[in-house]
């Protein structure tokens, strides 16, 4: 098991002790299995109805699906991953996404601008229901200009936007070969191009994911798995991560920002071991 410790905020404040500065952390080994503990699980896979916070399914969402962009807790700059870029030339209300090229699913089928745009359309028809139709019915409409570029026009000019698709589950693409089979079919197979992939969920037991091996940012993810488990109690989580049960939680109560902020810290130098998997 991996020895990272991500304090909670639910745990009491900073010890006040000295921190290590990222920079002087040595280099990443691969191997091991860290054990998350996070206080609900999702009732599907489906990220359309996965919640893309930290008390949420954030960190199942980063490792099924990876992140087309993320946002730098310290610059607040944004940071690309799946997308090369995502911007606009005439004040937001024409947003262009850039793909990187020759990225594929775990299935094998690409990751293209068709892709994006068939998780997009879906998040922002009513009859999906998901948490995230706010953020995708800013969308007026979209278009495929080749396969790592998409337009999307938008209902109100918002040069912001980038940032409503990180903090959703727009930031999450599904396979649409896997989301056509149907919500059983793909809770059983959730097909996605993060650091892992499924390999066993008990309900209301465990969730288990595997290193991807055809992840496009290889030698990432350094773990060879991510073990996820369930529970509502505070004290039990906690007591889980102080007798090595878990090997960090995730929290319903949001840390205050100084707080946050020195979790980040802490956790950067590790993160890229379970693929980008911050909130």
């Amino acid at each position: 098991m991996c020895s990272v410790l991500l304090l909670s905020a639910c745990g009491g404040s900073d010890s006040g002790s000295a921190e290590t500065d990222p920079a002087e952390v040595g280099e990443p080994v691969a191997g091991g299995v860290a054990t998350v503990i996070q206080m609900g699980e999702p009732r599907t896979l489906d990220p359309a109805a996965m919640s893309n916070t930290y008390a949420g399914s954030a960190l199942l969402g980063n490792a099924l699906y990876g992140t087309l962009m993320t946002t730098d807790v310290d610059t607040l700059e944004i940071e690309y991953g799946l997308a090369t870029d995502f911007s606009s030339d005439d004040g937001g209300a024409t947003m262009v996404l850039s793909l990187r090229p020759d990225v594929t699913f775990s299935d094998g089928t690409p990751l293209d601008a068709e892709a994006v745009k068939f998780n997009w359309d879906r998040l922002r028809d009513p009859a999906t229901a998901s948490g995230s139709v706010g953020e995708a019915s800013q969308i007026a409409s979209t278009e495929v200009l080749d396969p790592t570029t998409l337009q999307v026009e938008l209902a109100a000019p918002n040069p912001n936007y980038a940032h409503s698709v990180i903090v959703s589950s727009m930031n999450w693409i599904a396979s649409p070969n896997a989301l056509q089979q149907g919500a059983a079919a793909f809770d059983e197979n959730p097909i996605g191009a993060g650091p892992f992939t499924l390999a066993n969920w008990s309900r209301q037991d465990v969730i288990e994911l595997e290193k991807n091996p055809t992840y496009w940012d290889a030698p990432r993810p350094y773990l060879e798995g991510l073990t996820i488990r369930t529970s509502a109690d505070t004290t039990q989580r906690l007591n889980s991560i102080t007798t090595g049960g878990a090997t960090w939680p995730r929290t319903a109560t949001g840390a205050p920002s100084l707080q946050r902020k020195r979790q980040e810290r802490r956790f950067r130098s590790y993160r890229w071991a379970a693929g980008n998997t911050s909130a």
